[in-house]
């Protein structure tokens, strides 16, 4: 089923919401929602098309606002669908689709924890990876972890730099600053669809 199949079947369950198909840099394809459109959207993929299956759920920050973006699929008829939508960084508020599938409780809230999206109606909104009383969400854009957690200091070695155990550590150069090395010459992946901001909403 094609992207513009979907778009006119959602369109006309939806009248009256403005939906829009957008492109990624890699060609990958998406639709717009409004946030207070998402239930009755994912209502009609689940219901209508048979996207039973929810993939993923996640928070993105694209630094002037948030966004949450749903990855549904169809396992009998063998197509997905990825809808994407933006809310305010001062108020990143969108009805929870917890009751509509199942595994969002979880996605959920880890997109509350990580990125501080508050989702509405959510049966138990809590952090799931960070403690209850972690200052910030880790995965937004302007996030300044603290200095330390109970008296812990949370400055560490980053453990996701790259390094090269064949090459030789030079003389007077620790392994985490060949690490470094490696890991500033090494090009950064292409964005993928999912972290790709979408186009601001045209007003009419």
């Amino acid at each position: 089923m094609t992207i513009n199949e979907i778009l006119t079947t959602l369109q006309n369950k939806l009248p009256d919401c403005k939906l829009e198909i957008q492109r990624g840099q890699a060609g990958d394809s998406w639709i717009l929602v409004p946030s207070t459109h998402i239930i009755p959207a994912l209502q009609c993929l689940k219901n209508e098309l048979g996207c039973k299956y929810l993939a993923c759920l996640s928070g993105v920050d694209y630094q002037t606002t948030l966004g949450v973006v749903y990855v549904v699929r169809s396992l009998t008829e063998k197509f997905e669908v990825i809808l994407k939508v933006q809310i305010p960084r001062e108020n990143p508020v969108i009805p929870s689709v917890s009751q509509l599938y199942a595994i969002a409780n979880w996605f959920e809230r880890e997109a509350y924890d990580l990125v501080g999206i508050n989702f509405e109606g959510h049966p138990d909104l809590r952090r799931i990876m960070m403690p209850d009383d972690w200052i910030g969400h880790p995965l937004r854009k302007d996030y300044r972890e603290q200095a330390e957690y109970h008296g812990i200091p949370t400055d560490r070695p980053d453990t996701r730099q790259l390094f090269n155990p064949t090459k030789a550590v030079a003389p007077g150069q620790t392994i985490t600053e060949q690490a470094g090395q490696q890991k500033a010459a090494t090009p950064s992946p292409p964005t993928s669809a999912a972290n790709e901001k979408p186009t601001e909403e045209k007003k009419s």
